[in-house]
């Protein structure tokens, strides 16, 4: 069973017990699944996987949500899952739609090691084509590749979009990336220190504020006044990506303080 395959068999069976909506599409037309409590308007959404190695994540956050039950907070547990795929499946996936690529798009992949890819399926790092300093982080390219690579322009993803969309009603947004135990906040400013603060004291991870970063899906967030935004990374600097999906359950443990957080601070 595929890494791929295995998240839609734990999504099914969140049907059970949670509202799970396919909120929007991906380049390639897979779902974009969305998780809440029934009878819910949450004022939190929680994403995982916006980089495509970065998949443990996402098993990490299915678990937090069979923790979390009823508590008001909307997930995306894969955000990226076409290059979830990739990074997985590797030359067997690329196979399947490749000619939808162009020449570069295409050259990129053939010459990458796919374990190790974060862009999404036409080589696009979805977490720096968000509309905040777009192009201006230290490390964002121009061209295509399978990391850093900016977009055409900023929301040109189909994911990016779907992630805008989902974050406009929102108060709290919180991405969980792989790896490095840090908690980031603010964006030119303080915004979200206390909150991070505190789950830093949870968990153990530092907490500060990413200089020369630009483009981030919580950077927007900030930058466009709507609440507090915080990019988690899970995973000690020891592990290397990707990190396997066995490590889900513990870095859960260990993460599982974000519920006394968001009740501290009343988003939920």
């Amino acid at each position: 069973m595929t890494i791929y395959e295995k998240y839609i068999k734990r999504i099914l069976q969140l049907e059970k017990n949670f509202q799970v909506t396919t909120s929007g599409r991906s380049f390639l037309n897979a779902p974009i699944f969305t998780v809440k409590p029934f009878d819910t308007k949450p004022r939190v959404l929680i994403t995982a996987a916006i980089h495509a190695r970065e998949y443990v994540t996402t098993f990490m956050l299915l678990d937090l949500i069979e923790r979390f039950g009823n508590l008001p907070i909307v997930y995306v547990p894969m955000a990226n899952p076409d290059g979830v795929r990739l990074a997985t499946e590797g030359r067997s996936f690329y196979e399947t739609y490749k000619e939808r690529l162009t020449d570069a798009e295409r050259q990129v992949i053939e010459t990458s090691n796919l374990l190790l890819w974060k862009a999404n399926a036409r080589c696009v790092d979805l977490n720096v084509n968000f509309d905040a300093g777009w192009g201006k982080g230290e490390k964002n390219a121009t061209k295509a590749g399978s990391e850093n690579y900016i977009g055409d322009k900023p929301f040109s993803e189909f994911e990016t979009k779907v992630l805008k969309r989902l974050s406009l009603d929102k108060k709290c947004v919180i991405c969980y990336h792989s790896l490095g135990e840090e908690i980031y906040y603010g964006y030119n400013n303080e915004v979200g220190k206390a909150e991070a603060k505190m789950l830093s004291e949870k968990t153990g991870y530092a907490y500060k504020t990413a200089k020369g970063s630009h483009g981030g899906h919580k950077d927007w967030f900030i930058k466009s006044g709507l609440g507090i935004g915080l990019t988690v990374e899970v995973g000690s600097e020891n592990m290397r990506h990707p990190i396997g999906i066995e490590e889900a359950k513990r870095l859960a443990d260990e993460n599982e303080g974000i519920k006394e957080v968001l009740r501290e601070f009343k988003y939920v």
